[in-house]
């Protein structure tokens, strides 16, 4: 169905009602999520240290009053921030944010190409029907926890974010080579290290190799232009994570966070923390192997994602951006799986809505529903319990993920795919080959058949 059938005067209604509605929802976001910037001038101060030339890097302490904070990220991190101080802490955090909705309204936009099958982002944006679901999918992007919270603090995720997609997801005609942005995005804080399982599952050795020289070639210039505090960061702080926050905190969104919130704050939750870890990662590399198999490129980036945030021994609510990508693909699937895969589709949904209501509320909003008194607290009670629902929700998936690999596996034998195949199916917009019921075939059938009736 072309966009010419569609009156130009009911395209223009929709994208004025997708634009007040999307707007309706980020300024909900920020009413929910005041924007304080506190770690936006974390990171303004740590470049100043750093053109102070004072060593003061690791132990100044940032911000003011009872929100001062020390700077906890690796030298190449406080190098890259100099750029913060061009511009006041102020003036930094508003940038910040409007970034983060540019962001937010770039990964609409893919999102809906990847769910509609569109071959390229010009597409979604002339289609009558597509574009004003992406508008408004902008605004619930922005109205999730992570996110809005990630706004209000000013702080680094969101940029990350598109960083590693920008890497994993660039088509065949990329200039940068595949790995590098994920590599020097693990200098500037280290948990996108876990990609590195993605690049290596895949086979993808070059860029395995390109992350990792990416990466050390952030350690070797922080070597050489901040040398004391480099030795002190890789052989001092590293292993400090009371220097980050209480692992127990509420707003701990990490399988260890989760074993503190249900057994106490002083369990010793090292063992079962690492033996849970490393079950993930064989569970995500099998995730992986099988998606590969099929030309799924979407599904792996979404469980390694999912393995990053786990694994970690502090994942705060905020780092969960990512959360956005999971919710594409099992919205994905819920429409788009085989027909004979009927209640693999309707748990698809059911976690996409159950993760959905869970990640537009924060662990903190969780605890306060549920009766917290005290959000510092952290003995163990029912509020502080409920409050991990998020990493349930994501181990939730987990399981769900490797159920449905077996099950496309019996049901659609595996395929080997070149790397250059794939390249063509993600510049493409397809979502690989679950069957002739794809995703792109069923949702970009309603999208058009929504644009026909409204020219009837």
């Amino acid at each position: 169905m072309s966009q010419r059938s569609t009156p130009a005067i009911v395209r223009a209604l929709g994208l004025v009602a997708a634009v007040v509605v999307a707007w309706a929802l980020v300024a909900w976001a920020f009413a929910w999520a005041d924007v304080i910037g506190l770690d936006f001038r974390v990171y303004r101060m740590g470049g100043q240290s750093v053109v102070d030339g004072d060593g003061s890097l690791y132990t100044r302490s940032f911000g003011e009053g009872e929100g001062s904070l020390l700077f906890t990220y690796p030298p190449f991190a406080a190098l890259a921030f100099t750029v913060l101080t061009l511009v006041s802490a102020e003036t930094g955090a508003v940038l910040f944010v409007w970034l983060s909705i540019a962001i937010a309204a770039a990964t609409s936009l893919l999102a809906t190409r990847y769910l509609g099958g569109f071959r390229s982002l010009r597409d979604v944006v002339m289609h009558p029907t597509a574009l004003p679901l992406a508008i408004t999918g902008t605004g619930l992007v922005c109205l999730l926890g992570p996110w809005r919270e990630t706004m209000a603090f000013s702080q680094v995720n969101i940029l990350l974010f598109a960083m590693i997609a920008t890497d994993l997801l660039s088509g065949p005609h990329r200039r940068m080579p595949t790995g590098l942005l994920t590599g020097i995005a693990a200098g500037i804080k280290l948990t996108p290290l876990v990609f590195g399982l993605y690049f290596l599952v895949r086979g993808e050795w070059k860029q395995l190799f390109t992350m990792a020289g990416g990466f050390f070639g952030t350690i070797a210039l922080g070597f050489l232009l901040l040398p004391a505090e480099s030795v002190t960061y890789w052989l001092d702080m590293l292993r400090d994570t009371g220097r980050i926050g209480g692992e127990g905190y509420v707003d701990n969104l990490s399988v260890r966070g989760a074993i503190l919130h249900f057994l106490g704050p002083d369990f010793p939750s090292t063992v079962p923390w690492l033996l849970i870890s490393l079950l993930l990662v064989a569970v995500t590399a099998y995730i992986i192997r099988e998606a590969r198999q099929r030309g799924d490129r979407f599904l792996p980036i979404a469980m390694t994602s999912l393995l990053m945030l786990l694994i970690s021994p502090i994942s705060w609510s905020h780092h969960w951006v990512w959360i956005v990508v999971v919710l594409a693909v099992l919205a994905g699937q819920a429409a788009g799986l085989p027909g004979e895969l009927r209640a693999h589709r309707t748990a698809a949904a059911v976690l996409f809505v159950l993760t959905l209501l869970v990640f537009i509320y924060s662990p903190k909003t969780i605890g306060l529903l549920f009766g917290a008194d005290d959000l510092d607290s952290q003995l163990t009670t029912g509020w502080l319990m409920a409050s991990s629902a998020g990493v349930f929700c994501a181990l939730a998936v987990t399981v769900f993920w490797v159920l449905l690999s077996r099950t496309l596996r019996r049901v659609r034998p595996p395929r080997e795919i070149h790397p250059s195949d794939e390249d063509q199916a993600t510049a493409g917009g397809s979502t690989g080959s679950t069957g002739r019921d794809s995703v792109s075939g069923i949702l970009r059938g309603r999208l058009d058949d929504g644009a026909l009736r409204g020219h009837r």
